[in-house]
């Protein structure tokens, strides 16, 4: 089974399925071409399941409002190896936090 469309690991995010790292249709340790894509990092909190998200504060020196820019982490999983391979779905936004945070 592929990856998903053109070759694309995907990612799931509350507002549904969406392409994501390009892995060639094959696992990047084994080369097996059957990959699980767009699964769900979670943490349990408080008896829920919460997305995992990675967060990148524009002013990180800040005691309050660091501007804090965060990103829901997902994976993609080679169904032979389990070669698990990590991604955040908007890292446009923390490029442009972490850019911020240098000038």
């Amino acid at each position: 089974m592929a990856s998903g469309r053109g070759g694309f690991c995907g990612s799931w995010s509350k507002g549904g399925y969406s392409e994501g790292m390009n892995t060639k249709d094959q696992c990047a340790k084994c080369g097996h071409p059957e990959l699980i894509p767009g699964v769900r990092v979670i943490c349990k909190v408080e008896g829920s399941d919460q997305d995992v998200q990675l967060r990148f504060d524009c002013d990180p020196h800040a005691v309050f409002f660091k501007r804090a820019q965060r990103s829901v982490l997902t994976a993609c999983i080679c169904a032979r190896c389990g070669f698990t391979e990590f991604f955040v779905n908007d890292p446009a936004s923390l490029y442009s936090a972490y850019r911020e945070s240098q000038a």
